[in-house]
């Protein structure tokens, strides 16, 4: 493996943010077409990022060698640590109330600061400690998940604060969803990185997948996070899709949250007893999203809303097939309501609860598809698309 440039290269220099107090906002996050077909190689995703936001607040810790991490999130504890005297690494502060569980569910923070000190470490920079906490506007009034993302933009917010607290500032998006996805891999999390990429790049995002294998290989290889960082991914494609004023996106929330996790686990155990309908899902479903981006590109509103309920279709049958509850009553009831008054509504994500999406023509009045939403219980969230932050890269889809 051959670095192309300096690591220097990759960022900014900022002399005024230089260990001062951060803050990074991290937008919400939804799928438009991709879902399930992601999480294998060479498929591909569409997902939109919303102005509710994660927002990370970083502080220099008073005590030398020790922090902590906290939230306003209800059910999560604080986490202290202490930095090993050799090796410089965080360690979870074990105590008679410290449980396994408790540094498990910190464990994206921890993942994403080790992956940005090694950087640093070889950079030469000198490592300092730090307060970290945590609040976010992607739940509801009572606490509960609206499912617009967490622990990816914990993970961005986390690389994004420790970055300027140490006067770095990304060049570009690329380098932030490179270290974010680093971290993730050095975790238990399984996901497609979708979630990464959008939340990164911001407003609405056409991605494929790097290839994972060729990563996690390099990972066990130990192979330096900056040569990875300064390595093109294969596979990797990130592409920042524009909006236009004719296209209406309407999000409305179940109420029910939904386990992402066990959805894709039960879809899993399904497929090891019938490949076959699987690889036939995933042709038509690269298919149809290359045909989706190809209709955003060309700001075509007829073609774009055509194959997002194709999209919806095909997630459909998938559930019969492997009796799966993508759709939940709710989510049907969107789906329905959407239709009634001409726009075209289907499941976001995994399914199973969370929110749903309906797009549309923005001359269209709404006024009785989101009266009729709240007489069935679903809470129209009043989103508008999170500002995109750059340019994109990887060119075209093949």
């Amino acid at each position: 493996m051959t670095n192309k440039k300096p690591l220097k290269d990759l960022f900014f220099l900022n002399a005024h943010k230089l260990h001062q107090p951060q803050e990074a906002r991290v937008p919400g996050k939804l799928f438009l077409v991709g879902e399930y077909a992601i999480l294998e190689p060479e498929q591909l995703a569409v997902i939109i990022t919303v102005d509710q936001y994660l927002i990370g607040r970083l502080t220099p810790s008073p005590v030398l060698s020790k922090g902590s991490f906290s939230t306003t999130l209800e059910g999560l504890a604080p986490l202290f640590y202490t930095r090993h005297p050799q090796t410089h690494e965080i360690q979870a502060k074990i105590n008679p109330s410290t449980t396994a569980d408790q540094i498990r569910q910190w464990q994206y923070v921890i993942a994403a600061v080790h992956t940005v000190e090694a950087v640093l470490e070889e950079m030469g920079r000198p490592l300092m400690d730090y307060q970290f906490e945590f609040s976010t506007d992607l739940v509801s009034q009572e606490g509960e998940k609206y499912g617009l993302g967490s622990s990816g933009a914990v993970t961005i917010a986390t690389v994004q604060a420790l970055l300027h607290f140490y006067g770095l500032e990304a060049k570009d998006s690329l380098t932030v969803f490179k270290l974010t996805a680093l971290a993730m891999l050095q975790t238990d999390s399984r996901g497609s990185l979708a979630d990464i990429a959008a939340s990164t790049y911001g407003g609405i995002v056409a991605y494929q997948a790097p290839d994972r294998e060729w990563l996690q290989e390099h990972l066990n290889e130990h192979f330096s996070i900056s040569s990875l960082l300064l390595e093109d991914w294969p596979a990797l494609q990130i592409i920042s899709l524009q909006s236009f004023p004719e296209l209406a996106i309407l999000v409305g929330w179940t109420g029910s949250p939904a386990s992402t996790d066990n959805l894709v686990k039960k879809l899993q155990d399904q497929i090891q007893e019938n490949d076959d309908y699987y690889q036939e899902f995933l042709k038509r479903a690269r298919r149809i999203v290359k045909q989706f981006i190809d209709a955003f590109q060309h700001k075509n509103l007829v073609r774009i809303t055509y194959h997002y309920d194709e999209y919806r279709e095909l997630l459909q049958d998938l559930a019969v097939h492997y009796d799966l509850p993508i759709v939940t009553p709710k989510l049907q009831a969107l789906i329905d309501i959407a239709k009634d008054c001409h726009f075209y509504g289907k499941s976001s994500g995994a399914g199973g609860g969370d929110c749903g999406i309906a797009l549309g023509q923005a001359s269209l009045p709404t006024d009785n598809l989101l009266a009729e939403w709240k007489a069935q219980g679903i809470q129209p969230l009043d989103v508008s698309l999170a500002k995109c932050t750059d340019k994109s890269i990887g060119g075209n889809y093949v």
